[in-house]
């Protein structure tokens, strides 16, 4: 039975605004048609049968654009809007994905990787930004928790559907995927409004901020940046999920069926056990949640190197899950709380930023260590990224408390 916290994470999520509950439907369904992403990996290095390496190239410079758009979309959603962003990172990925799909070559596997995730993630801070700006701040983590079930609830569906259509045609991953991303874009155009507050007077007079100043001023904030260096190695150890992992998994002769049951476990654990892990976390103080979360993901891959079988597999994708329901719905109000409001957007890319290098560095360089090294040792090193990361949090105490 739920428990009086978490039956009022419960009831405030439901006082939440129309606009995010229609942003969470959204969310779901273009969340359970996320075919590609997963399975990249496996489609570039086996069916293409361009090798490991390139494998992992594929999602480094599906990293590196990754980490472009967030910027982009982060600038553009504080200029001209979160929903004109929103709309047309969505539509644009629908056309990206059906050009990945038709491509064979290396350059080409390479540029459509790199487009798609420039594309797709414009849309992450602009989104992040609507539900700061039309939450209030007392609900803001439920709000993001609800945001993270809505991903995973869809996440649970896509690895274990797509596991099946991969097995009968690759191209089926990249059409639905491609419909639902267009589905979304048509959903929040005719339907959300527009959350970014108008200029005043004096805003309209002044220059308009360019990208690079903006950078120089987050680049200042020195609590901010300390905490995106802490995101990023907790990211790099936990890019290792969809970089090495199916590789290690084929190794052990876990087939991609398998490979999907077991990453939906992930999914299934978010959608059952947020919102008891959010009444819990909401408890503790926000660098000890988010050192603990670090712990809990650095364990989880660790284990890695002695888990030979699909049940031990389960157990440690089990652990780490646990380590990023904790810092999941810490995020967003985090970085809410530490931008300037009119910089919001901007900042919550930034933060992107941080996951977004992890997954392009720990792309690259995870498919080349795993190669040299093999588990024994890469999935303890793997690990201590994650640990490092965890300090930093716990270092950084009451300056990550919620704004007074």
């Amino acid at each position: 039975m739920l428990r009086a916290s978490q039956w009022s994470v419960l009831r405030a999520s439901r006082e939440l605004p129309r606009s995010i509950h229609i942003l969470l439907l959204g969310t779901f369904v273009n969340r359970a048609g996320a075919f590609v992403l997963p399975f990249l990996a496996l489609y570039v290095s086996v069916r293409l049968g361009l090798g490991p390496r390139i494998g992992s190239l594929a999602l480094g410079a599906y990293g590196i654009g990754s980490l472009v758009g967030s910027l982009v979309g982060g600038q553009l959603a504080d200029r001209y809007g979160r929903r004109t962003v929103m709309v047309g990172s969505l539509l644009g990925s629908a056309l990206c994905l059906l050009a990945l799909s038709r491509a064979q070559a290396v350059a080409g596997v390479l540029a459509a990787s790199f487009g798609l995730s420039l594309i797709s993630d414009m849309y992450r801070p602009a989104g992040q930004a609507f539900i700061a700006d039309v939450v209030p701040a007392a609900q803001r983590m439920h709000a993001f928790a609800l945001n993270y079930i809505a991903i995973n609830l869809g996440f649970a569906f896509a690895p274990f559907v797509g596991g099946i259509l991969a097995e009968r045609s690759f191209a089926l991953l990249f059409y639905v995927d491609a419909f639902t991303s267009a589905f979304f874009g048509l959903l929040i155009a005719f339907t959300l409004p527009e959350s970014l507050a108008p200029p005043t007077e004096s805003q309209r007079a002044a220059p308009r901020e360019s990208l690079l100043r903006a950078w120089g001023r987050i680049f200042r904030h020195r609590v901010f940046m300390l905490f995106c260096l802490a995101l990023f190695l907790v990211s790099l150890c936990f890019a290792q999920a969809f970089a090495t992992l199916p590789i290690s998994m084929n190794e052990l002769g876990i087939g991609e069926k398998t490979y999907g049951r077991i990453m939906a476990v992930n999914g299934v654990m978010i959608v059952l056990l947020q919102l008891p892990i959010t009444a819990f976390v909401l408890r503790m103080s926000r660098s000890t949640a988010l050192c603990m979360s670090a712990v809990l993901v650095g364990t989880g891959f660790g284990l890695n190197s002695v888990a030979g079988t699909w049940v031990g597999l389960v157990g440690t994708v089990a652990v780490w899950t646990c380590g990023e329901m904790m810092q999941a719905p810490m995020l967003g109000p985090v970085v809410a709380d530490l931008a300037p409001a009119p910089m919001r957007a901007r900042y919550m890319a930034f933060s992107g930023v941080a996951v977004s290098l992890a997954v392009a560095v720990g792309s690259m360089l995870g498919g080349h260590f795993f190669a040299s090294y093999g588990q024994a040792l890469f999935w303890p090193g793997a690990a201590m990224t994650a640990f490092v990361g965890g300090s930093i949090f716990l270092a950084l105490g009451k300056r990550l408390a919620p704004a007074s």
